[in-house]
């Protein structure tokens, strides 16, 4: 009893540290809400969440993101920003979004946090 017990355990524990391992996936809808006329800033962090960086009085929202073969997603912050592969910008006029841009960065752009020139 006790050793079936244990091996459902271990198998839960593998089903669990392997779901872990896989860290996140993208989605093929994750940008949507940036195709909707004039989607206000509640929108776009309702459907993306916070952004990493505000700028001009929030007029301007920053994101970082990443891909895979399902879609974007936002990147997470480890070691600087290294194998970050995109920047995606947003500028806001009047509380509605009125500009996207989507910037594939180089591999090692972000290593310091900072971005170098091309």
């Amino acid at each position: 009893m006790k050793a079936r017990l244990r091996r459902r355990y271990c198998g839960a524990l593998c089903v669990l540290a392997s779901a872990c391992a896989s860290g996140p996936h993208g989605r093929p809808d994750f940008l949507k809400v940036l195709d909707e006329q004039g989607a206000t800033e509640s929108e776009v962090t309702a459907a993306l969440g916070q952004p990493f960086a505000r700028y001009d009085g929030d007029r301007v929202l920053a994101y970082r993101l990443n891909a895979d073969k399902h879609g974007y997603y936002i990147a997470e912050r480890k070691d600087g920003w290294t194998g970050v592969k995109y920047d995606l910008v947003l500028e806001f006029d009047n509380g509605a979004l009125a500009r996207h841009r989507l910037i594939e960065t180089r591999p090692d752009n972000h290593a310091s946090g900072t971005a170098t020139p091309r």
